[in-house]
């Protein structure tokens, strides 16, 4: 097959037809800043349909260029909110019958693969920072901790990268269990 005839086989942005769907999927940030990681979160968020982004952090600047770059626009297709309490909004999602899961590795987590979810679970997943992971006084709030299983060196990936395969690994849980 000629390049000429993979380049006419290719859909542009406008010709792709990709049904939108929400999932009772919501995130909650602990402490991520990294403009291209918070743009490459929301760009996750929309492509996996997550309902809502909870932000956390003292330092969220969704202006910058490196986020604008990342986020391709869908800060203005995700809904998210910045908070000043991340402890608050955990506790009222348990209120409302969500799962909370902290995507961290512990003595406790176990593989995501492993997750099994109900029938129409609503789930809040908690993903930490880089470098510090997710805080001991949420990770104390969470019902399970789920870890995504490295087949190199390296004991974890970057946070953006992490969020997509758990976004995917959930939705489609979420979508056939």
């Amino acid at each position: 097959m000629s390049f000429d005839t993979v380049m006419n086989d290719q859909l542009s942005h406008k010709q792709v037809l990709f049904k939108k769907v929400t999932y009772s999927l919501s995130l909650l940030t602990d402490r991520i800043s990294s403009p291209s990681n918070l743009g490459g979160i929301f760009r996750s968020s929309d492509a996996f349909g997550i309902d809502k982004l909870y932000l956390f952090s003292e330092n969220i600047n969704l202006s910058t260029p490196r986020f604008l770059k990342a986020s391709r626009n869908t800060e203005r297709a995700v809904n998210y909110q910045c908070i000043k309490d991340p402890l608050i909004v955990i506790n009222d999602h348990k209120d409302e019958g969500y799962l909370i899961l902290g995507l961290e590795i512990t003595r406790k987590s176990i593989p995501i693969q492993d997750l099994t979810l109900p029938p129409n679970q609503k789930v809040l997943l908690v993903a930490g920072s880089e470098q510090y992971g997710v805080s001991p006084e949420i990770l104390a709030l969470v019902d399970h901790t789920i870890h995504i299983e490295m087949m190199g060196q390296n004991s974890s990936m970057n946070v953006t990268n992490a969020l997509s395969v758990a976004f995917y690994s959930i939705t489609q849980k979420l979508a056939y269990e």
